[in-house]
């Protein structure tokens, strides 16, 4: 049995500024989470600070809008999470979230202004993600929107944020019906070979075969003798690792060896 690890990622902080003459972009000097890295199960929060990432030289009364938006691994577009916007609707402060259903999530606003016509200096939003999945990896963008005159500026930042691969646990083999050292099968009888492994949504599982008469050879089964189940949740567990099973079914006619190499 042969285990591959396969997870290289990086990590980066910028912050971008945008105004209607063009784009500058310098270092962010505070991190938006709480965290670089994702442990499945495991809290942590996003902090949009408008003091942190604002736009050098604006004041902090001319903000205009708050947001919090995300672009996970694997996707090309960005999702919107929270979005606080003091000038909507005639003047009439809205307050939205985009949370998903089933999920573990609480969106604060300290240190907002009681009023939209005060001051609204030490602005922040915070996020706090306390199912944390593997899947809620990428990139994570904190926007601070400021009135210029007859335009809008924005500032931003944004950080990625990498999920820790965690090495599969309860691997096993099995062989349906069991047989014993002692016990030797009859040739052309049928044998199902059932792998698990509880892990990550990236978890992959492969079988090859080995012929002794045929030296180290190793060879991929036919494709029809393999059936994977869907991956299924594992009780009482909160770690949001999957549940992962595959069989293969052969026919004994020789000796013959099977490997099975699970990939994360």
């Amino acid at each position: 049995m042969e285990l591959e690890k396969q997870f290289s990622k990086s990590l980066f902080f910028i912050c971008l500024v945008a105004s209607v003459s063009g784009h500058i972009t310098m270092s962010n000097p505070s991190s938006l989470a709480s965290v670089t890295e994702i442990t499945p199960g495991m809290p942590f929060a996003i902090n949009c600070n408008a003091d942190a990432i604002g736009l050098f030289g604006q004041r902090d009364d001319m903000i205009m809008r708050l947001q919090i938006h995300r672009m996970l691994q694997g996707e090309t577009q960005e999702s919107l999470i929270v979005d606080f916007n003091l000038y909507y609707d005639e003047m009439a402060e809205q307050r939205k979230t985009n949370i998903p259903p089933g999920r573990s999530w609480v969106v604060s606003f300290p240190d907002v202004p009681s009023s939209i016509l005060g001051h609204r200096n030490n602005m922040k939003l915070k996020l706090e993600i306390n199912d944390a999945l593997y899947s809620d990896a990428g990139i994570y963008q904190c926007t601070v929107t400021y009135e210029a005159y007859a335009n809008s500026v924005d500032a931003v930042g944004q950080q990625i944020l990498t999920a820790k691969a965690a090495v599969p646990r309860n691997l096993f083999i099995s062989p349906t019906p069991r047989f014993s050292d002692s016990h030797r099968l009859s040739k052309m009888y049928n044998i199902a070979l059932t792998c698990g492994a509880d892990g990550g949504p990236n978890l992959e599982m492969s079988w090859l075969r080995s012929v002794p008469s045929s030296g180290d050879f190793l060879s991929h089964p036919n494709p029809e003798d393999i059936v994977d189940e869907d991956p299924s949740p594992i009780p009482y567990d909160e770690s949001s690792l999957m549940r992962y099973r595959s069989t293969l079914t052969v026919q004994v006619y020789s000796s013959i060896f099977f490997s099975l190499t699970v990939t994360f």
